[in-house]
């Protein structure tokens, strides 16, 4: 009997590399052990197809290293953080760690 496999979480970049391994014709067999998974992660991963191809092409950063299809809460406050923090990066403004003010 085989050893446990420890728990693995994919990026969502891996994701789009094993449905292009189904794509291709790979067998789930082969792909579950290039990935350290089950083969039912495989098949849920290709039964999510559409799903996760849709999120990607509704990112603007692309997969990158994400592992979830989960958006924000409230975007338009995550927005607005995420250009405060480029100005105050631009401004060479401390954004972390302690700041005396």
């Amino acid at each position: 009997m085989a050893p446990p496999r420890k728990h693995s979480t994919l990026t969502i970049k891996d994701k789009l590399r094993i449905i292009e391994m189904l794509d291709k014709g790979d067998s789930y067999p082969v792909i579950a052990r290039k990935f350290g998974i089950g083969r039912s992660t495989v098949g849920d991963i290709k039964k999510n197809k559409d799903k996760l191809l849709k999120f990607v092409s509704l990112t603007e950063r692309g997969p990158g290293v994400r592992k979830t299809l989960k958006k924000s809460e409230n975007p338009v406050l995550e927005d607005a953080l995420f250009t405060w923090f480029l100005q105050q990066r631009r401004l060479h403004v401390p954004v972390s760690g302690d700041n005396d003010l």
